[in-house]
């Protein structure tokens, strides 16, 4: 899988005064400062802020998975370019804290080869901007890609997915992925920490195929 190189600047060129995503200077004392991503590559952000529910637990995505999100997170996943983990959430990281403040993330669990390929799980890495408490307790019983089954098969993914470690069901869990597409794994994940007995769940995702 071909990338193009010229629109994602790798780790190395990238310093605080640097775009995260394509390493060009921002100007400073603008908003694009904070967000640490430049003006135009902004712009280019395919943001929907797309507002529904899953089984009636609110859900929240931030982009359509289309454009530069789409090249970005396969930078991320394929080329393992970590940096660019912290270009997702940073230009919207303080309504996100303000938004989710007191929760405890879970992310939703990748393929453990795919992590171990790259040496890091990309997931925990975009998410971790928001400086709350991060679970990686969510696992799959067996080597399995959602994405990879067909629309049949994929609802047997609540036959893969289980808990490692305990929780305490007292707490407001926000459920984390990269890309929603059906929703079946997320459901999967909300059924699980129901029957445990969690009440207060929400759902944030980076992206979502529209």
């Amino acid at each position: 899988m071909q990338l193009k190189k010229s629109l994602i600047k790798t780790t190395a060129i990238v310093t605080t005064k640097h775009c995260l995503i394509c390493g060009r200077l921002i100007k400073p004392q603008t908003i694009y400062a904070n967000y640490k991503v430049c003006a135009s590559c902004y712009r280019r952000l395919p943001f929907i802020y797309q507002r529904t529910k899953i089984d009636d637990v609110k859900c929240l995505a931030i982009y359509e998975y289309s454009g530069l999100i789409k090249e970005m997170l396969l930078s991320l996943k394929v080329r393992g370019d970590i940096e660019l983990a912290k270009a997702f959430l940073t230009p919207i990281k303080a309504y996100l804290i303000s938004e989710y403040q007191g929760y405890q993330i879970i992310p939703i669990p990748s393929q453990i080869k795919q992590d171990q390929r790259r040496g890091f799980n990309h997931v925990v890495e975009i998410f971790k901007v928001l400086k709350l408490p991060i679970k990686n307790i969510l696992i799959k019983n067996k080597d399995w890609k959602q994405s990879d089954q067909s629309f049949k098969n994929r609802s047997k993914i609540r036959n893969i997915l289980s808990l490692k470690g305990k929780i305490n069901v007292h707490s407001k869990i926000l459920l984390v992925d990269d890309i929603l597409t059906t929703g079946e794994t997320m459901l999967a994940a909300i059924k699980l920490l129901q029957n445990l007995g969690v009440k207060k769940i929400a759902v944030l995702v980076v992206a979502r195929r529209c």
